[in-house]
């Protein structure tokens, strides 16, 4: 359960802070001052922030195929724990071909 918590977390994380750089690279176009007391935005800080925005996005898109492969690894191995810790606990009557007496010596199978 830990483990499955810190991975979901750990993805979760890895997701925003990559998205987080996105807007970040939109808030922050490199500004120059205008002739006029304005701001002014530049031609190259825009083209660097369209950069750095895809890229966050494709690899924002990885992390998340990357996240969705985990969650069916982590849901396979659940079940088949699952599935073997059940059947630990479940009886099984073993038919042999022969019964064992106390002595050791083996008595002939009877017939069905």
């Amino acid at each position: 359960m830990v483990r499955l918590f810190a991975n979901m977390t750990a993805g979760h994380v890895m997701l925003s802070a990559l998205l987080g750089f996105c807007s970040m690279a939109w808030n922050g176009l490199a500004v120059l001052p205008g002739t006029d007391g304005g701001v002014e935005y530049s031609a190259s800080g825009a083209v660097f922030a369209t950069l750095i925005a895809i890229a966050s996005i494709v690899f924002a898109l990885a992390v998340s195929l990357l996240e969705l492969l985990v969650a069916f690894i982590q849901a396979y191995v659940f079940a088949f724990l699952t599935t073997m810790f059940i059947s630990l606990f479940q009886h099984h009557d073993h038919d042999h071909e022969h019964a064992h007496d106390h002595g050791g010596a083996a008595q002939p199978a009877a017939a069905h």
